[in-house]
């Protein structure tokens, strides 16, 4: 579940999943943006929770540069 709160004017997005608590700034002032910032953030927060988002893999030089090693030297 998500809810909207003020903090010092500060408009933040917190958001409960399988007893995880993530707790973002919106990083605006204004009702209205944030109640239109809500579901992409939300959707955002979930799929970090879930472990769906991008995962970064450890690659080695070769493996991130399709090119000859050769050319950089």
């Amino acid at each position: 579940m998500a809810s909207l709160f003020k903090n010092n004017c500060t408009r933040y997005l917190s958001l409960t999943h399988a007893g995880t608590r993530k707790t973002c700034s919106l990083k605006t002032k204004d009702h209205r943006v944030a109640l239109k910032l809500k579901p992409l953030v939300k959707y955002q927060f979930i799929t970090e929770l879930m472990g769906l988002g991008n995962q970064c893999k450890d690659l080695s030089f070769a493996e991130l540069v399709p090119y000859p090693r050769a050319l950089f030297k």
